[in-house]
């Protein structure tokens, strides 16, 4: 059994509502953020760091990831302002 690490983050209310809406029938959107993720680990997709905008209403999002996955995540965060940063990414192109 691998162990686990809880991460929370927040992301604009408005996103939030929108990725749920379009993630719920695909499995949720822990799910659809821990694919995505490791994914982009693999390198078989790309993100664009997006630049931090002011969240007016804000929405926690939490969800429990690998250790592996978080280890590999921080690899690849700096641009991204941390591994947050690659979650509120694959948010916003999940809307896009």
């Amino acid at each position: 059994m691998t162990n686990s690490t809880q991460i929370s983050f927040r992301v604009d209310e408005k996103l939030h509502t929108q990725a749920k809406e379009i993630l719920t029938p695909k499995g949720g959107i822990s799910k659809y953020l821990k694919e995505q993720a490791t994914r982009f680990v693999k390198h078989e997709i790309s993100l664009t760091p997006h630049p931090e905008k002011r969240i007016s209403k804000e929405k926690r999002v939490s969800l429990k990831i690998d250790e592996n996955l978080y280890a590999a995540l921080q690899k690849r965060s700096v641009a991204f302002g941390g591994v947050s940063g690659i979650f509120r990414t694959i948010l916003e192109n999940s809307v896009n």
